[in-house]
């Protein structure tokens, strides 16, 4: 991941231009730091992803399946992504519990779009 300092005029389509990414993952990876996307992005220093996806960092009380559910994607899909380096064996089939989270804990939702139908 990179940092990226916005300018004046740019886009969310601009900024996923320069990096070949697509708009929705420059928007998910900086959705609480770019502001109101219809009236202009604020100038701050925006995350990159090196591929589309999601960045989210985890919250207190969240576990694999809520996550999994937010995005609609399979519990497999988050951990067998290669970006986000999570060890399968330590998720059991129970609902994971989180009690403390890191601090900058952070995986990538998915990588592919899912066809509309497809199976979880």
């Amino acid at each position: 991941m990179v940092a990226y300092v916005v300018e004046e005029k740019d886009t969310l389509f601009t900024i996923a231009d320069k990096f070949a990414l697509t708009p929705e993952t420059v928007l998910w990876a900086n959705r609480y730091l770019l502001g109101d996307t219809r009236t202009g992005l604020s100038p701050v220093e925006a995350f990159i992803l090196p591929d589309n996806g999601v960045y989210h960092g985890w919250s207190y009380k969240e576990n694999l399946d809520k996550v999994a559910a937010f995005y609609n994607v399979s519990r497999d899909v988050i951990l067998d992504e290669p970006l986000n380096q999570l060890d399968r064996s330590a998720f059991s089939d129970l609902i994971t519990r989180i009690s403390k989270p890191a601090r900058c804990s952070t995986f990538r939702a998915a990588r592919a779009r899912r066809s509309p139908g497809s199976p979880r």
